[in-house]
């Protein structure tokens, strides 16, 4: 078992078909596949995602899950071993498949995502090591089985494990309940506009500013817009500052899946080297802007100096 974890990530494996269709689907109707590669799998799930990302980037970063029966036969083991992921953090369940999704897309781009939960599914008991717990530095909790999610918090917060938290409005994977234990007791948190609403009225604020003064573990909140620029709140010598960070733009937008996956394994890459919070935003944005320029969450992972290149020429050495 691998010592000096960076990042345990907990959620969602997903074995993912992405298939582009020409019109909007309804039911009695056939509807056209407009790709011929929709049958290939691409590898995926928020918490993967920001593991491998991590990985190639020479982090310790394990993600915190089960897998079915074809786990190898599908090529994720191999796919995981080739970025350098540390795999203790996976249990195999027998007679069973690993979660996977179906992204549809029409030419408007609208989408709709079906998932199967496979070795996910709540009816299997939850075992998580608490040794790989206690041996991180950090705990990113994302969507994912409701059961496991919350174990995996109740460790954190026990053995004092500091949580970052990628909030997603999925009430089958957070209940009220779990994402206000969850939220009180994260360092940083990630969420775009709507998610900063759910959060407001969930605990009650008035504003998400006032996080701050409702729990004493929370030192900085990311919330993004799209391609418009984040919203970077964060304590600073216990007075609450905010920054606005651009987004890179890029023309060779091909597929926006694990854009948000890819913005918070990059802005934890620059947390873990102790940068300041705006560098990390940036760091975030540059590794997110790579991901979108092909399809699939993993497919264009930057190596350190494919990142620092990009870096520096949008926003300076």
């Amino acid at each position: 078992m691998t010592n000096n974890i960076d990042i345990l990530a907990c959620g969602y494996p997903s074995l993912d078909r992405i298939i582009y269709i020409n019109d909007s689907p309804q039911f009695h109707k056939t509807t056209i596949i407009k790709n011929g590669d929709y049958s290939r799998v691409y590898m995926g799930g928020c918490n993967v995602n920001i593991a491998t990302i991590l990985s190639v980037l020479g982090k310790t970063a394990l993600p915190l899950m089960r897998v079915g029966d074809d786990f190898e036969t599908s090529g994720f083991k191999n796919f995981l071993e080739e970025r350098n992921v540390n795999l203790d953090g996976i249990e195999r369940i027998k007679n069973v498949n690993t979660s996977g999704s179906l992204l549809i897309e029409d030419p408007q781009g609208n989408h709709i995502t079906l998932f199967y939960k496979g070795a996910m599914d709540s009816d299997y008991k939850v075992k998580i090591d608490e040794m790989l717990i206690k041996k991180a530095s950090y705990l990113v909790i994302t969507v994912g089985e409701f059961n496991y999610n919350k174990r995996a918090a109740e460790l954190a917060i026990k053995n004092n494990i500091p949580i970052i938290f990628g909030m997603k409005c999925d009430f089958d994977a957070f209940d009220h309940d779990l994402l206000k234990k969850i939220i009180h007791n994260s360092s940083i948190i990630f969420m775009n506009g709507s998610e900063k609403i759910e959060i407001e009225k969930i605990c009650e604020l008035s504003k998400i500013e006032n996080l701050f003064k409702d729990s004493k573990k929370l030192k900085c909140a990311v919330i993004t817009h799209g391609n418009k620029p984040a919203e970077i709140i964060y304590l600073e010598n216990d007075e609450i500052k905010k920054s606005s960070v651009d987004i890179i733009k890029t023309n060779n937008v091909l597929d926006t899946t694990g854009a948000g996956d890819a913005y918070m394994a990059g802005f934890i890459f620059g947390f873990l080297n102790g940068e300041k919070y705006e560098k990390c935003a940036q760091i975030g944005s540059t590794i997110s802007s790579f991901i979108i320029e092909k399809k699939g969450c993993l497919e264009n992972i930057p190596d350190k100096k494919r990142l620092e290149k990009r870096l520096t020429e949008y926003y300076g050495g």
